[in-house]
């Protein structure tokens, strides 16, 4: 479990009211100190300030931060830096942020006025915002860890994540509350939502009613004898002995009617239940059972998930995106996109295939597999979310695909029928639209693709229309990838699939000849929503490149986005300069992700509609830095530039 710190909502609220005391002190966290793990700001508005120490550069998470509340800067480097904290008058509210710092993220509650508590069920704190602290009531169904106090919390509506439990003082306590499984436990505290888990986060407990009645023990089939018992049962299915401590008058145990087509009791005593499941078709699926008994008028509960392993479902990534959170297993094959670097783990990564694109978060072994943007492999996970936007979880890379080498013409012609190479040329000329078969050229020599696909994995239909979907035409310089194969002697990339290209733009044309003395370049929503974040470079073509220093984090974006304080630089190669850069924005004039949004940070020389949503610099530069003062979404970027004489 990621170490994550927070200040309960307790101190939070004491500190309105008495300010710096002995709990203000430097929190740690490896190359990260704060001179405070929590802000307080007044109901009627204003600033504070907190100190940050770094060994490295760090950055506040933007999609953590609420719109009522301006954080100053945003990110730095090495050494020492205030933090400012501004917010309008408001009654109270609170927000939980992320600093992170290499390897290591740590968590901030901010605070303004005194947060109004809310009696929630688990369903209204799920579909509730986050930031805003709730009380609930429910069963203690598991306890994940007993340091922090980490544990599952379930009602008749719904299940939250309990990440941390602390005592009066603030501290992590957890032996001290005597909470079992099967206890109905009252808690209140802010709720986050943390890689699609719904969490309260550091809560204070307010009532414990314990249970009569607990799961003793768990025993699922063994058919191979493994030392280490299974905790779930075999896709072919099977029973599930279950041991009970029941010091109550009855027993009752409830099978919820969604469950009861796969999922039966074949024996019941006082003592132990067990149950038979049929064999599983599908994908992994879960079943939550309750055991009942009372004494006298009261009832008291525990509840138990039995889980079944099934069959994995092979699915586009569309397919996926469309299905909900869970613990089915996937698997999509796809080519690796690019990479996710805000995992310093290095275990996360895009794939995308004919259908759509999507974050594998932080799988077992990508890093082992040695694998790089642009191979072919597939994997198997789970759907999950973060913050609403969807991603594989819990995954693991299945199988390599297909190596891809990036290679000029010449390496390709000469190479053995069955490889895989990413090759860029100019288009020649295009014989067969629908299919996008055409000649690519150097200059010097010819490259015949065998069908130009939008994507990979496409079949059928699918497989048409990548020239007018991208806007292909003779003079573009194209980069493609498929399989090295011969026809009636002559070497052909067979089913290649689109990978990038640039457009030939004024007075292009086929590569291999000379240089133009000025063109342009443009990205479509789909490349820029593609294109690599936190600094990473991305090239537009071989003559002008960008830099975003926005971290997107875990979201899923559809266009590029540049957070506030962030910059964007665009920058033309030696010997070529800039001379005009135009977006098309999804908002209009000086509003929230429109062009206007830069405000102060515009460079000289940029203009931008009132009214709607376009924006333009224009002037003679080799770089050409836009800062936003308020986000800024572009999904359209057109880069004119000219070569130096």
């Amino acid at each position: 479990m990621k170490l994550r710190y927070f200040v309960p909502i307790l101190v939070a609220l004491l500190a309105v009211f008495t300010g710096c005391n002995s709990d203000d002190e430097v929190r740690y966290l490896g190359n990260l100190k704060l001179s405070s793990s929590f802000v307080s700001l007044s109901k009627d508005g204003g600033s504070t300030q907190i100190t940050l120490n770094a060994s490295d550069s760090w950055s506040v998470q933007a999609d953590d931060v609420p719109e009522w509340l301006t954080i100053s800067p945003m990110s730095g480097g090495a050494g020492e830096t205030k933090l400012t904290f501004a917010a309008e008058p408001a009654a109270g509210r609170t927000a939980v942020l992320r600093i992170v710092c290499g390897d290591n993220v740590q968590e901030v509650n901010v605070i303004q006025g005194i947060a109004e508590v809310s009696n929630a069920t688990c369903a209204e704190v799920i579909a509730g915002a986050d930031s805003k602290t709730y009380r609930v009531t429910g069963v203690c169904t598991a306890i994940a860890n007993t340091n922090y106090g980490n544990w599952y919390l379930q009602d008749a509506t719904g299940q939250i994540y309990i990440y941390g439990t602390v005592d009066a003082s603030g501290k992590y306590n957890w032996a001290s509350f005597g909470i079992e499984v099967g206890d109905v436990v009252t808690v209140q505290g802010p709720k986050t939502t943390y890689n699609g888990t719904v969490e309260l986060v550091d809560v204070t407990v307010v009532k414990i009613n314990k249970s009569l009645i607990k799961v003793e023990e768990v025993i699922y089939p063994n058919p191979e004898g493994s030392e280490i018992l299974p905790n779930f049962l075999p896709k072919e299915g099977g029973e599930v002995f279950v041991a009970l401590v029941n010091k109550g008058e009855t027993l009752k145990v409830t099978i919820p009617e969604e469950y009861q087509s796969w999922l039966g009791i074949s024996n019941l005593n006082g003592e132990y239940v067990t149950f038979k499941a049929a064999a599983n078709e599908g994908g992994d699926r879960d079943a939550t059972v309750t055991f009942g008994t009372t004494q006298g008028n009261k009832a008291y509960s525990t509840q138990l998930t039995i889980t079944q392993k099934g069959a994995v479902i092979a699915a586009t990534v569309a397919e996926f995106l469309a299905a909900e959170v869970g613990t089915i297993q996937y698997r999509l094959t796809g080519v690796i996109s690019k990479d996710y670097p805000s995992d310093k783990q290095g275990q996360s990564f895009y794939i995308k295939d004919y259908t759509g694109e999507v974050l594998v978060y932080r799988t077992d072994n990508f890093k082992e597999t040695a694998l790089e943007i642009g191979d072919v492999c597939s994997v198997v996970g789970a759907r999950g979310a973060y913050k609403d936007n969807p991603q594989m979880v819990n995954g693991t890379v299945e199988a390599v695909v297909e190596i891809v080498v990036e290679a000029e013409i010449p390496e390709v012609l000469a190479a053995k029928d069955g490889d895989w190479f990413r090759v860029t040329g100019t288009i020649k000329n295009i014989a067969n639209p629908t299919y996008g078969n055409m000649t690519i050229t150097d200059g010097t020599n010819d490259l015949f693709i065998y069908g130009v696909y939008p994507g990979y994995g496409a079949t059928g239909d699918a497989r048409k229309g990548a020239v007018e979907k991208y806007g292909l035409k003779e003079g573009d310089k194209i980069t493609v990838f498929g399989e090295k194969g011969t026809n009636k002697g002559e070497p052909q990339i067979k089913n290649g699939v689109y990978w990038s290209h640039e457009s030939a733009g004024e007075g292009g044309g086929e590569g291999g000849g000379e240089e133009p003395s000025a063109t342009s370049v443009t990205f479509t929503q789909e490349q820029l929503a593609a294109a690599a974040a936190a600094g990473a470079v991305v090239k537009m073509n071989d003559y002008v490149s960008f830099t975003n220093s926005s971290d997107y984090g875990t979201t899923t974006v559809t266009e590029l986005r540049v957070y506030a304080d962030k910059v964007l630089e665009v920058k033309a190669a030696e010997g070529y300069v800039l001379n005009k850069i135009e977006f098309v924005c999804t908002a209009n004039g000086d509003a929230k992700q429109g062009p206007g949004a830069w405000g102060t940070g515009a460079p000289e020389g940029y203009t931008f509609d009132a009214e709607g949503p376009n924006g333009k610099w224009e002037g003679t530069s080799a770089t050409v830095s836009f800062t936003a003062v308020k986000q800024v979404r572009i999904k359209e970027m057109k880069v004119s530039f000219a070569k130096v004489d």
